[in-house]
């Protein structure tokens, strides 16, 4: 598991048609390249700058609505920006920047930057080893908000996604197969609220683990050939749920409880 925050501090040559993560990393430098007066607030004159400057095709008068929406109608955080443009481009990792930029700017609302927001936040609390359920505090949110359906149902691209708003990489691999351990029906889908109770469970059960810990346990270290069903964690009270989520509750609690050695898991790679 890496979580790499290493942001470009300055706008490369073709960073406007790069993609995925090249394209993440550059956000903060481009955001910075649009911001001139140095106050930590973008103004419409600047955007509008922007918006000529990379052939947005977007009108003075999208500009002005975005403003209202998601700024105070003369100026938008500096913060706030960045974290929509990344926002955005963790749910369309195919889009270039110079798209996410557009997109962005065509399409603010102000639940894109409650959203944003709320996913910057897990990503500073993950950087500095924040524990238990309040590291995780908006999860829901998050996870609700790569959602590309309106089934509150997650795809495997939208499953991958919330990966990249967290700023956690792991294995393709391992990934791909804890989907699948996840998905019983095999309909290519998780539920969205399971896949948030998954994860506050677990914090909630080991209070002592960073969110990081938590999700890297939950998604590298158990043995995939006996997994262990284990009960909730105590505290939550009876709930009715799926059949799907309390088979997926218990997997995980059984994986973090087995919690193999880096010995353990290079011998079987072995």
């Amino acid at each position: 598991m890496k979580s790499d925050n290493k942001m470009a501090k300055f706008l490369s040559p073709n960073a406007i048609h790069t993609t995925g993560r090249e394209a993440f990393l550059q956000i903060n430098a481009l955001v910075e390249q649009i911001h001139q007066r140095g106050d930590g607030k973008i103004t419409q004159n600047e955007m509008m700058i922007a918006v000529e400057k990379y052939g947005l095709k977007v009108s003075e008068r999208v500009v002005k609505n975005m403003f209202m929406v998601i700024g105070d109608g003369n100026t938008i955080a500096k913060d706030d920006f960045s974290a929509i443009l990344r926002h955005k481009a963790a749910q369309h990792p195919n889009y270039t920047l110079k798209e996410i930029l557009r997109f962005a700017v065509g399409t603010g609302r102000r639940m894109s930057l409650e959203l944003a927001r709320t996913a910057k936040r897990i990503r500073e609390n993950i950087s500095l080893g924040a524990k238990g359920l309040d590291g995780l505090d908006g999860i829901e949110s998050v996870i609700g908000g790569v959602c590309s359906g309106t089934d509150e149902q997650l795809t495997y691209n939208d499953y991958l996604k919330v990966f990249v708003q967290m700023d956690l990489h792991f294995p393709p691999e391992q990934l791909r197969a804890l989907f699948k351990d996840l998905d019983e029906d095999n309909d290519g889908k998780i539920a969205v609220d399971d896949f948030a109770d998954i994860l506050k469970n677990q914090a909630a059960q080991y209070p002592h683990l960073s969110v990081s810990e938590i999700v890297e346990k939950t998604v590298l270290k158990y043995d995939r050939q006996g997994l262990t069903p284990l009960l909730a964690p105590p505290g939550r009270g009876a709930r009715t749920r799926t059949r799907h989520f309390r088979r997926a509750s218990k997997i995980l609690s059984g994986w973090l409880d087995q919690r193999p050695s880096v010995d353990d898991i290079g011998e079987k790679v072995l």
